[in-house]
């Protein structure tokens, strides 16, 4: 899996977070098989004790391949796992939510809508 994939999935060789740029063909990360066939995608940077997710990609929804990739990068022993999805992601927003496992809600949510 390399650039095609992230090119892909991402529709760039690039992706930035938080005013970083990261080239996630460059990171670390897992691939999720099944029967030798790739089905997801997560790449991901350590730093000390946190570990951020990048890009997470599940090609097929629903079989769980997104946790067992979380579980993967668990695996890792970071004390702090963390990743940054955009607003308009709701998707994976519910998919990081259904996943909380012990995540303190700190933060709200504001949407708006201005018109002119």
């Amino acid at each position: 899996m390399g650039r095609s994939t992230i090119r892909e999935r991402w529709s760039s060789e690039i992706v930035v977070a938080h005013g970083v740029v990261y080239e996630p063909a460059l990171l670390p990360g897992f691939v999720a098989e099944e029967e030798g066939d790739p089905v997801g995608l997560l790449t991901c940077v350590l730093e000390g004790d946190a570990c951020e997710i990048v890009t997470i990609d599940a090609f097929e929804e629903g079989r769980g391949v997104g946790s067992a990739l979380i579980g993967a990068v668990k695996g890792l022993g970071a004390r702090r796992l963390w990743l940054i999805t955009t607003n308009d992601n709701v998707h994976a927003q519910r998919f990081y939510e259904r996943r909380n496992d012990g995540i303190e809600i700190h933060d709200e949510l504001e949407y708006e809508l201005r018109q002119e």
